[in-house]
This record gives C-alpha cells, structure tokens and sequence, in this order.
C-alpha cells in the first residue's frame, strides 16, 4: 500500500519585532478607584499593577490622560503625558493620582491650609498627597512665576521653572531656582 504523505522538517517561528511588539504594546482600558468612569488607557505590561476589585493602582499611559487629581476640590485634574508613569492610592483612601508627569500646565491647589491654586509646568513631575484630610500638591515645577508663603513666614517671588516642596501646612519647605 502507498501512502502519499509529505514531511518537511520545519523549525518553529523565532518571535519577529513585529510579533513581539504587539505583546509588549497591548493596552487596556482600566478605572483608578473610585472613578470608574474616568477609564485610562494604560499598557499592559510589568509596569501594570491593579488592586484586587481590578482597579488601576499604577500604570504606563497609552494615550495622553486628563485625570482627576488628588486635590482638595473634586473638579481639579490635570492632563498626564502618555509613556509616563501614572499612580494611584493602593489603599483607596485617596481619590485620584497622586503622581505623574504632566503633559500641559495644569493649575492646581497645594496641600495645606495656606493650599493656594498654582499653576505647575508641562513636562514635569508632579506630586499629591497621599493623605485624604490635607490633600494637593506637594511637590511640582512652578509653570508661572508666582508669589508664595514660605515655612518660616516670609513671602517669597519664585520664578517660572522653580522646584517647589510644600509642606503638611501648604508652605514653601524648599525650593531650587531653574537656573
């Protein structure tokens, strides 16, 4: 009896640029807590970390984002530049992001009771507060020049470009001229 079978030694497929991409590259659409309607568009990746109801706690933006920030007025977000590293409360005590870099200039509330609404800087880093009853920055890049009150009590000027720290009252605790 005849058998009309053909066999070729075939060596599996190495993975290509183009294959190995498209698993690196996968994004998905998630909700930080407590605002399932504001879903970010993160890359699912290492850098992915979601809490245990499936919410985004840390993530690599895909796309440009304007999220809800971490401020004293619900109101206040801010948009973060895609590529960058987005975080969030792992203990969803704190409603909204709390780092990130910013994509435009966002106008924003300092932590504190001396919190004032700043203006911080595209391009740059900026901090919130983690601590649900003194939320607002506490850290960023001054996108204006503007007139602060520092930690000692004096008024102080400070340059577009400064890098100001705040502290738990809203004040000035340190700051590094751009130049």
């Amino acid at each position: 009896m005849f058998s009309c079978q053909k066999s070729e030694n075939v060596e599996p497929q190495k993975p290509t640029a183009a294959t190995q991409s498209s698993r690196t590259t996968q994004i998905i659409e998630v909700a930080p807590p407590f605002l399932e309607f504001d879903k970010i568009k993160v890359y699912n990746n290492l850098d992915l970390l979601l809490n245990s109801k499936g919410e985004l706690v840390a993530g690599r933006l895909a796309e440009d984002a304007r999220v809800r920030v971490a401020a004293k007025k619900s109101t206040e977000k801010a948009t973060f530049k895609k590529g960058t590293m987005i975080y969030f409360d792992i203990t969803s005590k704190v409603i909204g992001a709390l780092r990130g870099r910013l994509d435009s200039d966002a106008i924003v509330t300092t932590r504190g009771v001396y919190g004032k609404v700043v203006r911080f800087l595209a391009g740059t880093e900026i901090n919130f507060s983690p601590e649900r009853n003194n939320l607002g920055v506490t850290f960023g890049v001054l996108g204006a020049s503007t007139q602060l009150i520092n930690s000692d009590g004096t008024v102080s000027y400070y340059p577009q470009g400064t890098r100001v720290n705040f502290d738990e009252q809203g004040l000035v605790k340190s700051s590094t001229l751009p130049w």
